[in-house]
């Protein structure tokens, strides 16, 4: 598992300030502002929670899919804790000792960030996280491998900007479930073919800052359907329906 997975998890955070209205106060805003997310807003955020280069579950997805690369030492960065735990197997259930590219069908994988991080930077000030993974992969000797699993973001960040006082805080529970996720070994990408995702993500947004103060409540239940051409449908509450690029996380509203 790599280190540096916890910290794209920051990117993560900022998708949620995008999506909630974070960034410069504005004297036109309302003193108090407080409103769900709309089904857009569900379906950028949910992208994200997809998104390899954001250290979401697709990250781990490509990790398991490359079984070759998987790493079991523990390590960390920061005042993160960083582990894995992995278990071979061929395709009539014997337990192996390593990887084995000819042989090895079965993969029982389980991974943890734990910790937090705290800078005086501009970006971020406070950032606890607690973000896992436990999977396990089928037909490994066929090149497709099937992923079924569970996969969870959790986090609290703090952010006060230098320039303006302005104060973002919010709290982000992010709880996934896979189910048939399949994956064609032989891509660099290793973007899901087919099967379906379904999770929820609840949380608290709030910004206090010179003109106005936003608070936002975040909570939602969605359903991702691998289209096999680098595609997902993402169903957000309330039924809408959005199609995500999985190479760009552009989000358009289907008809």
């Amino acid at each position: 598992m790599k280190t540096w997975k916890g910290i794209l998890f920051v990117l993560l955070c900022c998708s949620v300030m995008v999506a909630c209205g974070g960034g410069d106060d504005s004297a036109s805003q309302s003193d108090q502002s407080t409103a769900d997310l709309s089904s857009t807003e569900q379906a950028q955020l949910v992208a994200a929670t997809l998104s390899t280069d954001q250290g979401g579950v697709g990250k781990d997805i490509a990790t398991v899919a490359k079984p070759a690369s998987l790493q079991t030492q523990a390590s960390g960065q920061a005042s993160l804790t960083v582990s894995a735990k992995i278990e071979y197997s061929d395709a009539d259930g014997h337990y192996q000792d390593n990887y084995d590219a000819a042989t090895t069908d079965h993969i029982k994988y389980k991974s943890q960030i734990t910790g937090k991080l705290t800078t005086n930077a501009c970006y971020f000030q406070d950032l606890s996280i607690d973000n896992g993974s436990e999977f396990i992969v089928d037909g490994l000797t066929t090149g497709s491998a099937v992923i079924n699993g569970a996969h969870h973001n959790h986090s609290h960040y703090v952010r006060k900007a230098t320039f303006n006082s302005n104060q973002v805080s919010f709290d982000l529970a992010c709880d996934l479930s896979l189910s048939g996720v399949i994956v064609d070994m032989n891509t660099t990408d290793c973007i899901p073919e087919e099967g379906t995702i379904e999770g929820s993500i609840a949380g608290s947004y709030v910004r206090n800052g010179a003109h106005a103060n936003i608070s936002k409540q975040i909570n939602f239940q969605f359903t991702v359907t691998y289209m096999g051409d680098n595609t997902a449908e993402i169903q957000v509450s309330g039924n809408a329906v959005f199609s995500v690029n999985l190479n760009t996380g552009a989000v358009t509203e289907t008809d």
